[in-house]
């Protein structure tokens, strides 16, 4: 505030309150005091607003003016009115020495002076940022920071029993690999025997969203991460105290067209009802790339709200110039469609939502390349293998390897799935109370059907990687398919007893629950990455405690459990102990 407000404001204030005090007298009083000795007060208030400054000079004359014209005393029977009104007796009443003379003002001009004195005030009131100090420029008020901060330890408990398992992810991430291992050089291999048990990581967030106009808005959140995976922005701290990556996690708009509709476009978080922390297909640090709309409309009188999302997402466009060595280029994109419907509503006293979803991927399955020279950089369908993967589906080598001679036995390889994916998903939640306390009942199906068994042998050289049980190196190619295991479903069943979000301090939770997913029922990609550390071909129980230590902050602890479906054994408990923080 500069120096001139805190002189001006001080006295103004009381200036204007004077005038207004002086301006609103009694017109018998006014006219009983016509004979004092000469001392407007109107007209000397309105010098001093000048000589302060708050009034112009040329605005100070035409008050002065004003003043002057209504001073003189009115004609007729009015005056007699005015000075006899109260007392019954006819005549002016005689002045008395130290009496101030105080001129009549009508109403009118009482009026008028008070509204342009209000206004006055106001205008450098508003310049002047004193009238009211908390606000702030009009665009302060359209913008909301929000962010939270999440501290982590974490332990990865690893099964006696667990057997090697190949790192498809790594292979297509890094590759190709030679996947014939005859020199004794083994492809890269998951971590499946040894502990981690002194993990500290970190998640923060900030995010800015700005309303443009009514309808308008605008958004972007920054994040940490290891990578910039899709699933997670949990970053690991150590590695030699270096600084720390920063992703672009959001930034979209969103247009409110009606009421009930509204349209969201760029990278956002994920449009579509699911359970929080427990969603069978998407990870909740999981952002859409694309176009989503949604329509939400409150139906009858009863309390119940039905809703509508749709969207188009580009899942990966594949590189522009593939094959770089070739004069013919293939460009390889796959694209998620997607659409809901539910609805959520009062049941009595308790609280119901459902909704069914249907995701229809396209670009997902690999092709088997034509013959490929095992020298070649590159085979024709390497572009068709996931731009992400984590562990679970059902892989294939995508390179039909050509020899360049006869002793030759190298097979580099990439993988694709085996796969298409169209997961019809079934979400429910039933909120209610148990003694007295809330508690919650959730359940969640997955059914991929576009699961096909057959497509996954179809090609005598393209037969799957993994999932088989009791196959070995003896073992003849024709019985493959009968010891092949896989499946299209999932499931998810949880409980929450106490405060589903921790707000305040005091609030509290305990969850339960169990979780099943084979391993071609979603793309493994987008799924959790803490049951059984991510991926599909998992199935095991969880459970977990909340409680908040302040406002908008809590600790947590988190135990899952889980295993595989099918397949060699590959069994990964974690615990997780969490501080969080948001704003």
């Amino acid at each position: 505030m500069n120096q001139a407000m805190r002189v001006r404001r001080p006295v103004l204030q009381p200036l204007a309150a004077a005038l207004l005090l002086a301006m609103c007298g009694q017109p018998a009083w006014a006219q009983a005091a016509a004979g004092a000795p000469s001392g407007d007060v109107t007209q000397n208030l309105i010098r001093i607003l000048v000589m302060r400054g708050t009034l112009t000079r040329d605005e100070g004359d035409a008050l002065l003016a004003q003043a002057r014209a209504a001073a003189q005393p009115p004609t007729g029977g009015g005056t007699a009115l005015a000075a006899g009104g109260v007392a019954g007796v006819a005549g002016a009443a005689v002045a008395q020495p130290g009496d101030v003379r105080v001129p009549y003002v009508s109403p009118r001009v009482r009026a008028e002076i008070r509204d342009e004195v209000k206004q006055e005030v106001i205008a450098q009131a508003r310049a002047e940022n004193w009238a009211q100090p908390n606000t702030f420029p009009d665009w302060v008020s359209r913008i909301t920071v929000s962010g939270d901060v999440r501290v982590r330890y974490q332990a990865n408990l690893y099964g006696s029993g667990n057997a090697p398992a190949v790192d498809y992810a790594a292979i297509n991430a890094n590759g190709p690999v030679n996947m014939n291992n005859a020199s004794g050089v083994l492809p890269p291999l998951l971590n499946t025997t040894e502990d981690q048990n002194d993990l500290f990581r970190i998640r923060a967030r900030l995010g800015v969203t700005a309303a443009i106009s009514d309808d308008l808005t605008a958004g972007i959140r920054l994040g940490t991460g290891s990578s910039n995976g899709p699933v997670s922005t949990t970053q690991t701290l150590g590695g030699g105290f270096a600084k720390k990556s920063i992703w672009l996690d959001q930034a979209y708009l969103d247009y409110r067209f009606t009421e009930a509709f509204r349209v969201t476009a760029g990278r956002f978080g994920n449009p579509f009802y699911s359970l929080d922390n427990a969603d069978l297909l998407f990870a909740n640090d999981l952002n859409f790339d694309g176009i989503a709309g949604r329509w939400l409309k409150p139906v009858g009188n009863r309390g119940v709200t039905a809703f509508v999302t749709g969207g188009v997402f580009p899942v990966n466009y594949g590189a522009d110039n593939f094959p770089e060595n070739s004069p013919e280029k293939d460009s390889h994109a796959s694209w998620l469609f997607a659409l809901q419907a539910g609805a959520e509503g009062k049941l009595g006293a308790d609280r119901v939502k459902g909704a069914i979803a249907y995701y229809h991927f396209t670009g997902m399955r690999g092709a088997f390349s034509s013959p490929c020279l095992t020298s070649a950089p590159s085979c024709d369908t390497d572009n068709t293998r996931p731009a992400f993967m984590q562990k679970g589906n059902t892989v294939f080598g995508l390179r039909n390897n050509v020899p360049v001679n006869v002793d030759d036995t190298s097979n580099p390889q990439f993988f694709g799935l085996t796969q298409n994916f169209r997961p019809l998903n079934l979400t429910a939640q039933w909120d209610t109370q148990v003694f007295r306390l809330p508690f919650s009942l959730q359940a969640s199906y997955v059914r991929n059907l576009a699961y096909d068994k057959d497509r996954a042998f179809q090609d005598p050289r393209a037969y799957p990687a993994n999932h088989y049980e009791g196959v070995d190196g003896s073992t003849p190619v024709a019985e493959y398919k009968d010891k092949w295991r896989s499946g299209p479903n999932g499931y998810l069943l949880r409980a929450i007893f106490g405060n589903q979000t921790i707000s305040a301090r005091g609030q509290w939770n305990f969850l339960l629950g169990y979780k099943y997913l084979q391993p071609d029922a979603v793309p493994d990609g987008f799924t959790d990455p803490d049951f059984r550390l991510g991926g599909t071909n998992a199935k095991g129980y969880f459970l977990g405690a909340a409680y908040g230590i302040d406002k908008h902050a809590w600790l947590q602890a988190r135990w899952l459990s889980g295993r595989e479906v099918y397949g060699d054994p590959l069994a990964i408990n974690v615990l997780m102990l969490e501080l969080n923080a948001k704003f």
